[in-house]
C-alpha cells in the first residue's frame, strides 16, 4: 500500500468521525431527543421525602435550639406541607390552576 492511499483512508475516517460528532452536537443543541420523565419523577419523589424529613425534625430542633413550642411549630409546618405530586412542571402550577 502506498502512503498516499493510507493518507486518503485516514483522512476519510477522520472526516466521517468529525461529521458524526457534529451531527450529535446539533441533535443535542436542537433538543431533538425525547425528554425522559424518569428524572422528573425522581426529583418529585426527592422533594416529597426531603419535605417529610424536614417536617418531622424541625419542631424538635427549634424546641431544643431556641426554646420554641414544638406543638405550635408542628401545626405551622403541617399547614404548609405541599404535595409535589400535584405540581405541573410545564406550566408551574398545582392541579388545575
Amino acid at each position: 500500500m502506498s502512503s498516499s492511499y493510507l493518507l486518503k483512508l485516514t483522512g476519510g475516517l477522520i472526516l466521517v468521525v468529525a461529521v458524526i460528532f457534529v451531527l450529535a452536537w446539533l441533535v443535542k443543541k436542537m433538543n431533538l431527543t425525547p425528554q425522559s420523565q424518569a428524572g422528573l419523577i425522581t426529583v418529585i419523589a426527592g422533594l416529597n421525602l426531603g419535605q417529610k424529613v424536614l417536617a418531622d425534625k424541625l419542631a424538635g430542633h427549634l424546641s431544643e435550639k431556641y426554646g420554641a413550642d414544638p406543638q405550635v411549630v408542628q401545626q405551622k409546618v403541617d399547614s404548609l406541607i405541599f404535595d409535589w405530586n400535584t405540581f405541573d412542571p410545564v406550566t408551574c402550577t398545582v392541579g388545575n390552576n
